[in-house]
């Protein structure tokens, strides 16, 4: 069988030798096969080609699929095969597990009633945490379930050794949480926004550039990127029931047609890359390309503190003044920034 070596182009082309794998992750994700949304395998390829990731962990977001059907009725089942596809693709494997299968009944509910086959997610976080050295960066593009339960089971191992909770969801600052992974679970959402932690906050939608989301042309993004890369999308879109691994030495159609995108910007912060003009484009470097290049700065992060505005409603109140705010809200600055992601986006599916 085949076997595609995707890590030895993305290795040498980004980063200097014995510079990788430095940042340890937990990541959460409702990630399903037939797709959700194919952004969730847009975000998995970018997880796994950002080689300064250390992926200590996948949970796959499980509160909602239940209520998913396709077609004739069939069901969407846990995204299992895109991890298959992404771990031979790229020779990197990391422990995965199904999370809670329900919302939270409570701000403070730690799920322990829920079945235990959907105990797995919330078991993840606390191993990892317990057994890792040095604090861990949560990044989560569902719902804050598991996140949520972990912390109400445990609240101290988390405050001691979750670095970074990356949270892409919401509606941003100063008004009421009506986005889609809010909805998913908003008591989880509140309990983890108004917590103590340290929150790195991405709304996918907003007001007054508080915002990730942008849009991009698949087939431009994907032009550079290696055939078994496109294939692993090709996959997902195509909803094809073929082999999964020897799927990926075939050839296809490119993928086309417009795609919604939040999470990049997110990516980029939690591996410490910079945005830099190039030749071939806006370029995420772990490096400037020449001395004195000086970053595009696409975003910003305010550092607020939030507050409920009632017991009824998802809605918050935020505090730009707050001189210990420990949630960083992302704020868009360059009027192209969608350009900016949609330039970078491609450059790391291509390896560059």
């Amino acid at each position: 069988m085949l076997r595609v070596f995707l890590p030895i182009l993305f290795l040498t082309c980004c980063l200097p030798a014995g510079s990788w794998a430095e940042i340890p992750v937990i990541y959460s994700t409702d990630l399903y096969h037939p797709h959700d949304d194919p952004d969730d395998h847009y975000d998995l390829a970018t997880l796994f080609i950002l080689p300064e990731l250390d992926v200590r962990g996948i949970l796959i977001d499980m509160v909602n699929i239940h209520q998913k059907r396709l077609g004739q009725g069939r069901k969407k089942e846990p995204g299992t095969v895109a991890l298959q596809q992404i771990f031979h693709l790229t020779g990197k494997q990391a422990p995965h597990a199904l999370g809670l299968s329900r919302p939270l009944q409570s701000d403070t509910d730690p799920g322990t009633d829920q079945p235990g086959s959907d105990q797995g997610g919330v078991q993840l976080i606390l191993s990892v945490l317990r057994t890792s050295p040095e604090q861990v960066n949560i990044f989560t593009v569902g719902s804050l379930v598991d996140v949520a339960a972990a912390y109400n089971r445990e609240p101290e191992l988390l405050r001691r050794k979750v670095r970074m909770i990356y949270v892409n969801a919401g509606n941003g600052p100063d008004g009421e949480q009506t986005e889609w992974n809010v909805r998913l679970d908003p008591r989880a959402y509140r309990r983890i926004l108004l917590s103590d932690l340290p929150i790195a906050w991405y709304p996918c939608f907003g007001r007054n550039n508080y915002v990730t989301y942008f849009k991009v042309d698949q087939a431009e993004i994907l032009r550079l990127a290696p055939a078994p890369l496109c294939a692993f999308f090709c996959y997902a879109l195509r909803h094809s029931e073929a082999d999964p691994i020897p799927y990926l030495s075939g050839t296809y159609p490119m993928p086309e047609g417009p795609r919604n995108m939040w999470c990049t910007p997110s990516f980029l912060d939690l591996a410490g890359r910079k945005i830099y003009r190039t030749s071939s484009g806006y370029q995420a470097l772990p490096e400037p390309p020449a001395p004195n290049v000086i970053p595009v700065h696409s975003h910003e992060m305010q550092s607020i503190a939030l507050t409920a505005t009632d017991d009824h409603t998802i809605s918050f109140r935020a505090d730009f003044n707050a001189p210990q705010g420990n949630v960083r809200v992302f704020r868009k600055q360059k009027s192209e920034y969608e350009r900016v992601m949609a330039s970078v986006l491609k450059h790391l599916l291509a390896g560059r």
